[in-house]
């Protein structure tokens, strides 16, 4: 994900990566299958943010927004 940087600085891109998980599929490895009307358990996902170029501060900022 890239976010624009500030109107002055147009080189200074933020960019983010992100990365999701399927926390189910990972421990679904090796069971059998199990019909979903039997009992609705949430989803489970498990998200990674890296910071991979731009302004530290701003990173901070929108995260803290989150």
């Amino acid at each position: 994900m890239t976010l624009p940087g500030n109107e002055e600085e147009s080189t200074d891109d933020l960019v983010v990566k992100i990365k999701i998980f399927d926390l189910d599929a990972e421990n679904e490895e090796g069971e059998e299958e199990v019909d979903e009307d039997d009992f609705a358990e949430p989803k489970r996902l498990r998200v990674r943010f890296t910071k991979k170029r731009g302004d530290l501060m701003r990173w901070y900022e929108i995260f803290g927004d989150m």
